[in-house]
């Protein structure tokens, strides 16, 4: 296989795994102040954190992918 192929498929599930990450943690972090009726305004930072939060955790699982890889 192509040195760029094996790049490309590596690089694709990477950005899977940021991507699926941060829809998950931003959709279970903004569930519970929907639930109980909280402002818009409360339900955008609960979304804004919970992605945030996803990114970190996409990181580590990344690096520690590449390195134990």
């Amino acid at each position: 296989m192509l040195p760029s192929a094996s790049i490309a498929a590596d690089f694709g599930t990477a950005v899977g795994v940021f991507a699926g990450t941060i829809a998950v943690v931003g959709f279970l972090a903004h569930a519970a102040p929907v639930l109980r009726g909280a402002s818009d305004g409360e339900v955008r930072q609960a979304t804004v954190v919970g992605g945030l939060t996803g990114f970190i955790a996409s990181v580590f699982v990344v690096v520690l992918s590449a390195l134990a890889g």
